[in-house]
Parts: structure tokens; C-alpha cells; sequence
């Protein structure tokens, strides 16, 4: 057989071309599928997990609780179960010209509303925007309209025919949740300063309220000293609006990081799990690159030297 595909290749057959293209293709995803695998893997292996009351500023690991926040319930679109996040996706059974049919995806959504976690410290809010998620509970069942009537129907199986596909994920309350990403504390007195020149800046939109307030001089212009007395009323401002939330606890928030290398992660999963899901997908990439790549190399060796 490897001394068939050897004159294949030493007399470049055009499927020997593909063949040898195929192999480098998987051989460079087997590779970053390692390379992607392994940073998570370490991260997520040395990373100490935090809590919420002495989690440093930062890039952090943290463990808790999912709670919804208060106001409007989060409802999964498909199914119409309550969630703190779900991504749902609705494919159409289509017939192509050559007579063979395929899904294509015709409608797909993911929530961006913000919700809480908890632990036995304190609280914070999880901002899942470019989060890669892993939710553990995840549906798909079938139907005959765009949008389901309902949710999955029980004992439905994976193999229901119909025109429609629905798919949907979600991340419950209630469940432990494993969050990987940028801690920050919001205070409104570490950042008066800021605040003051935004409610300048508010102010300057409005020129003829400006100039009202505070033009002393009735020339229609702010001079120095009247932006003085602008700048100094903005502070008063500022300073009763740190006051009065004085009593109120800081903010503390979880975003993704500003750092490309550092990914943004919410699980539904423990740590363990994770760590063994990327510790497969390690070796999976690994063990693709070594076949894929051999493949590739004594190919294109085998054609360089004929």
C-alpha cells in the first residue's frame, strides 16, 4: 500500500496533491489545538482560586454560585426555561440543486445579560461578553416550525426527524460555576476624579445650560475663571454623589481580559473536569500533529526526491 502511494506521489497524481494538503491541514490543527489545549490546561491546573471578599485586582480564578440579578428573569428563547446565560441556534432541513439534503442555521442567539456570583465571601457580577462558555445543560430536539412550540419534548431522541433543529445551551441557577477572568472593584471615590471630568464633559454638550449657570460676567462666553466655578461645582457634585453611596458596597465585577493570551472562561463544570477535558484535547491535538505531520513530511519527501 506505502509503496503504491509512493509512486502516487513521485508521479503527483492530482489526488496525491490533495492527500498531501489534507495532511498538512490537520497536521496544523492537531498543533494549535495542542498549543490552545495546553495554556488552558496549565492555567487552569496552577491558577489558585480566589475569593470573592480577598480576590486581588486582576486575572483570577473563582469558584461560586450563579444567582440571577434582580429585575426581569433570563428565559432561554426555545425552550422558555429560566437560566442566568444560554445560546441556542435553529437549523432548516434544505435540499440542495444536486438533490442531497443539509441544515442550514437560519437563527442563533446568545445572552449578554449580566448575572451574579456567589460565594461564601461576597458577591459579584459576571459579565459573560466573549466568555467561552461550557454549560452543561444542552438540548436538541426537532420540530416542523421555525420556533418550537415548546421545549424539548421528553424522551425525544437525538435521531427525531422534522424540518427544524433546535439547539440550546444554557448555565442554571443555582449550579457551581468555575470563572476564569479579569476581577475589578468599582468605587466611586477611587475614581472621583474621572467622574468629575465626565460631568464636565456632560455639561459641555449643553453650552446654552453651561453658559446659563455659570457665564457671571452676561458676555455669552465661559472664561477661565467661570470654568473654575464650573469645575468646582462639578466637585460638589461629585463629592454628594460619593456621600450618599458611601454606605453601599463596592462593585466587584468579572470581564474578559485585556490580554489576548489570557482567556476569559465560565464553567459549569469543575476545575477537575476541565482540567481533564483540555488534558484530552491536548493529547487528541498532539496525536494529530505526529500522524497528520509524518504523513505530511514523508510525502512531500517523497516527491521532492523523485
Amino acid at each position: 500500500m506505502l509503496a503504491g502511494l509512493a509512486q502516487g506521489v513521485a508521479r503527483a497524481d492530482p489526488g496525491v496533491w490533495w492527500l498531501i494538503g489534507f495532511s498538512g491541514l490537520f497536521a496544523g490543527f492537531g498543533f494549535l489545538q495542542y498549543m490552545r489545549a495546553l495554556h488552558r490546561y496549565r492555567l487552569i491546573e496552577n491558577m489558585p482560586r480566589s475569593l470573592l471578599r480577598s480576590a486581588a485586582q486582576g486575572y483570577v480564578e473563582l469558584h461560586g454560585t450563579a444567582r440571577l440579578l434582580p429585575g426581569e428573569p433570563i428565559l432561554a428563547p426555545l425552550s422558555g426555561k429560566s437560566c442566568v446565560w444560554f445560546s441556542y441556534a435553529v437549523a432548516e432541513r434544505r435540499r440542495g440543486s444536486n438533490g442531497k439534503t443539509s441544515w442550514v442555521t437560519v437563527e442563533r442567539g446568545t445572552s449578554t445579560d449580566h448575572f451574579q456570583l456567589h460565594d461564601e465571601t461576597g458577591d459579584c457580577i459576571i459579565d459573560p461578553e466573549g466568555a467561552e462558555i461550557i454549560a452543561v445543560h444542552k438540548d436538541q430536539w426537532y420540530g416542523d416550525t421555525r420556533l418550537p412550540q415548546a421545549g424539548p419534548p421528553p424522551g425525544q431522541g437525538w435521531f427525531r426527524s422534522g424540518r427544524y433543529r433546535y439547539t440550546e445551551a444554557r448555565l442554571q441557577e443555582g449550579e457551581e460555576h468555575f470563572v476564569l477572568g479579569t476581577f475589578r472593584t468599582e468605587s466611586m471615590r477611587a475614581g472621583s476624579d474621572a467622574a468629575v471630568s465626565e460631568l464636565l464633559r456632560e455639561w459641555k454638550l449643553d453650552q446654552a445650560t453651561l453658559v446659563h449657570r455659570f457665564d457671571a460676567d452676561g458676555d455669552g462666553n465661559i472664561d477661565a475663571a467661570e470654568w473654575d466655578a464650573a469645575r468646582a461645582a462639578a466637585g460638589r457634585e461629585v463629592g454628594a454623589r460619593v456621600v450618599s453611596e458611601a454606605a453601599n458596597p463596592p462593585l466587584n465585577t468579572v470581564q474578559h481580559p485585556p490580554e489576548p493570551d489570557r482567556p476569559y472562561i465560565i464553567s459549569a463544570m469543575t476545575q477537575a473536569h476541565l482540567v481533564k477535558r483540555y488534558r484530552t484535547n491536548l493529547w487528541t491535538g498532539m496525536a494529530l500533529f505526529l500522524v497528520f505531520g509524518a504523513a505530511f513530511v514523508w510525502m512531500a519527501g517523497v516527491r521532492l526526491s523523485s
